[in-house]
């Protein structure tokens, strides 16, 4: 990577506005700068493998075990879909490049919306937060909803038939079951996140590491089963064999929606800029930390794909709502005479708690981060109250009364919903890319502690795909692709209409003029100490 050693002075009309929220409290007149930052400062105590790890653990998810199915149906065969999987993971490490870039150049900001605003302006931010409530964040809290309610069946009901469509497509209505355990969950874990963090913080601990586990059991059973006898290596010759693998593509634009789906299991790569004040080397060991982590990600996706298809045909693979829970069924009737159906219900059971931990964290960071937005001006205020335990209760709540509207519309189901979430969520990941680009030009003497490598190749790959992304979708899946796009449309008018009225603040930031300089403070002090991390480096 590239670093840059020069000085600047921050433009004082950019003041730091953070979605997850500072306290509007100034202590400037009653602490001195190091007991704050004693105080608010996290402890620099991270290596470089705490960092993989870390990241890792964000992005791996509930997207490997459902899917497999939809990519595998929209490209048609088992070569184009592992290459589906593959150019993912190189755009989604790309992605992540250009946001550490934009995170080391302003450390104190709040992800999309500050970048957003410090190249576009307030109107384009503001799109961004708007489009965030009604479409990204709840949307994906619906998905990961619909996932948990589906393998959920599996355990309650003890009968995997249910989660194989007789339809011959992945795409298939959601049972009363399936959504009902869906509702329920976001209902618990909104009023759960409503009694404040701690609670729910602990339910993420206890389920951080189940996922990789589960990733680690898929592949080594599908080895066993493989090496079991010649029967049973069948379908994985035919499915991996290179002369028969890439039989049955589907069309140039079909592979593009497939994206959609492998993409969606990539999310949360952009989380790892929080590491910056927690690594006790983050110029040096962050781009190293994205390279391995990103790599190690996109392997084990690559691996647990393979393990499917080297046990399961491809028309299976396609009908399966609950993939994990059909790998577990076969390979059960294959190596095992007796309890042939505790290794699907404990696969189920494992993803059941893996979405769980999943969407308690989405729903706790978005219920912070739309809670500082109206804080900020940019929402009704009332969302902006928190509760005596200092939960924003009135965002949590508005945030899971939409993710249950999206949940139980007519014809909501996951691919439905990704369809709804994928495409234009990566659009505003482009965006960000092209703010990127346009800081480059616009602040070119700016300190940018990282700079991405093979630059401009990292932004122009992420807006290139994006854009093929959300093309292909409107050809092959234009319903739900449109109804995203048009809440990002709609923003703009709102936002007009808002400002007209004073119902939004000039500044978008809704703080003092104290408290604003303050964030400059603590921006400029990372800035320093990522400034001598740079130079005890090199």
């Amino acid at each position: 990577c590239e670093v840059d050693l020069m000085t600047t002075k921050h433009n004082e009309a950019y003041g730091v506005h953070s979605l997850v929220g500072n306290s509007d409290i100034d202590y400037s007149e009653t602490e001195s700068e190091e007991t704050r930052d004693s105080r608010t400062k996290p402890e620099r105590k991270l290596t470089a493998v705490d960092g993989i790890a870390i990241v890792v653990g964000i992005i791996i998810g509930s997207g490997i075990f459902s899917s497999p199915g939809l990519a595998l149906e929209r490209c048609g065969s088992s070569g184009a879909v592992l290459v589906a999987w593959s150019l993912s993971g190189l755009v989604a490490m790309q992605a992540a490049f250009c946001y550490l870039e934009l995170g080391s150049f302003m450390p104190s900001a709040g992800g999309d919306f500050d970048y957003l605003q410090r190249a576009y302006g307030e109107r384009m931010a503001f799109s961004f937060a708007f489009f965030n409530f009604f479409v990204s964040k709840t949307g994906s809290q619906a998905i990961i909803a619909t996932i948990f309610g589906r393998y959920f069946e599996a355990v309650i009901m003890g009968d995997t038939n249910s989660l194989v469509t007789d339809d011959g497509s992945s795409d298939a209505k959601e049972s009363n079951t399936s959504k009902i355990a869906a509702v329920c969950l976001i209902v618990f874990i909104t009023l759960l996140n409503c009694t404040g963090i701690k609670e729910s913080a602990v339910l993420s601990m206890v389920m951080t590491t189940t996922k990789v586990l589960l990733i680690i059991l898929v592949f080594v059973f599908a080895l066993v089963y493989v090496a079991h006898d010649s029967e049973s290596s069948k379908t994985a010759s035919q499915n991996l064999s290179p002369s028969t693998s890439f039989n049955g593509s589907n069309s140039f634009f079909k592979f593009g929606s497939s994206l959609v789906a492998c993409l969606w299991s990539f999310d949360g790569f952009a989380d790892g800029n929080f590491l910056l004040e927690e690594l006790l080397h983050p110029i040096r060991d962050l781009p190293r930390i994205i390279l391995a982590g990103m790599t190690t990600v996109t392997l084990c996706y690559l691996l647990i794909n393979i393990g499917y298809l080297s046990v399961l045909d491809k028309q299976t693979i396609m009908d399966s709502k609950a993939i994990a829970v059909q790998f577990g069924d076969t390979v059960s009737d294959t190596l095992f005479s007796k309890g042939k159906n505790v290794l699907a219900l404990l696969l189920a059971l494992g993803v059941s708690m893996s979405t769980a931990g999943a969407i308690n964290g989405s729903i706790m960071t978005g219920g912070r981060g739309f809670f500082a937005v109206a804080r900020g001006g940019k929402a009704p205020r009332i969302m902006a109250r928190l509760n005596s335990r200092g939960a924003p209760w009135a965002a949590l709540l508005a945030q899971g009364g939409w993710s249950l509207l999206l949940l139980l519309l007519p014809g909501s189901n996951f691919a439905s919903l990704l369809d709804y979430f994928g495409p234009a969520s990566w659009m505003y990941y482009a965006f960000s890319a092209s703010a990127l680009i346009k800081l480059r030009y616009s602040e070119p003497d700016t300190l940018r502690p990282f700079r991405v490598p093979l630059y401009p190749f990292p932004p122009l790959m992420v807006i290139c795909i994006a854009s093929f992304v959300m093309i292909s979708s409107l050809i092959t899946q234009p319903l739900y692709t449109s109804l995203a796009l048009c809440f990002i449309v709609l923003a703009f008018p709102v936002h007009i209409i808002m400002e007209r009225n004073g119902w939004v603040q000039e500044d978008g930031r809704g703080r003092s003029p104290s408290t604003t300089r303050s964030s400059e403070s603590g921006e400029n002090a990372l800035h320093e100490k990522l400034r001598h991390d740079v130079e005890g480096t090199f």
